[in-house]
């Protein structure tokens, strides 16, 4: 499967930048102390101070209402750019790209002090050690890259294989028991019922799309799947609930609420899912690159 790298980084730079937005609140991105400016720390008052602490850090202060406003443009921009991106308007997310690092390029003298890669966000080609090539080159040099040297958004050039789309659906099942299922992924907020959901209902939507062609070869694996699909659903059922976390249509109840015996029920339930998908790719006579 071929997924060009500017539609992948467009889209991971939306979610960074809403993460920024979001972690400048009130509550996120603080206000610096009132015996500290922004990255410097500042000795106690006394008769050598040449400007009043108070004033300095009144200064800081109004800056940080500035980054606050920055960071929210920040994300509001780099979804308009996405979005142009997507639709394939090369010639639109070019004109959207300066808009879209102007409030980067403002707030760079506190860059370092954010939950973010600098490097990874506005890194060059040559921080890199396979330049242009290389993985690790993203952000928004990658981008300007792909829109002028290149001269493409890479709309379209998303190739989805078939037994990549299937043998993925028995990947990711298989996770989500050895993740999800022991509350790993999720143990600052207890939301997994609800992400273990959305990837069975993930899962079940790429079987939907080939159960009719496995039953006109495997009968037996296509109910075996499907009962299996249907165990799950009946592991969860008893943890839905109006006043909890939404998953698609249905919500979930605080993973810390769920039984050690039911998770147990659940994770034996998920590993046989897992097992039966895990044939489906070769059922249907499909095989996966690499």
């Amino acid at each position: 499967m071929a997924i060009v790298k500017v539609m992948a980084m467009a889209m991971v730079m939306t979610v960074t930048m809403t993460m920024l937005a979001a972690c400048s609140g009130d509550e996120g991105l603080s206000p610096p102390p009132a015996t500290q400016v922004v990255g410097q720390d500042l000795p106690e008052a006394s008769e050598t101070t040449a400007v009043p602490l108070d004033e300095l850090q009144a200064a800081a202060t109004a800056y940080h209402r500035l980054v606050v406003e920055l960071l929210g443009a920040l994300q509001t921009n780099t979804t308009r750019f996405t979005d142009a991106v997507r639709r394939g308007d090369l010639s639109a997310a070019r004109e959207l790209y300066p808009a879209m690092r102007e409030p980067w390029e403002m707030i760079e003298p506190v860059v370092e002090g954010l939950p973010v890669s600098a490097t990874a966000i506005d890194g060059l080609s040559e921080d890199f050690a396979l330049a242009e090539a290389d993985p690790g080159f993203t952000g928004f040099h990658a981008l300007e890259y792909f829109l002028w040297a290149q001269g493409s958004t890479g709309n379209g050039s998303l190739v989805i294989e078939p037994g990549e789309m299937t043998n993925g659906a028995a990947t990711l099942i298989e996770e989500a028991a050895q993740t999800k299922v022991v509350g790993l992924e999720d143990r600052y907020s207890h939301t997994d019922l609800a992400m273990l959901d959305a990837n069975v209902r993930g899962a079940r939507h790429v079987f939907d799309l080939v159960e009719t062609m496995l039953r006109s070869v495997d009968v037996s694996l296509a109910d075996t799947i499907a009962a299996s699909f249907a165990e799950v659903g009946e592991a969860l059922d008893p943890y839905r609930g109006d006043d909890s976390f939404v998953s698609g249509d249905d919500s979930f109840v605080s993973y810390d609420e769920v039984t050690e015996a039911d998770r147990n029920h659940l994770k034996t339930s998920m590993a046989q899912l897992a097992e039966a998908l895990a044939r489906l790719t070769g059922s249907l006579g499909l095989e996966v690159e690499g």
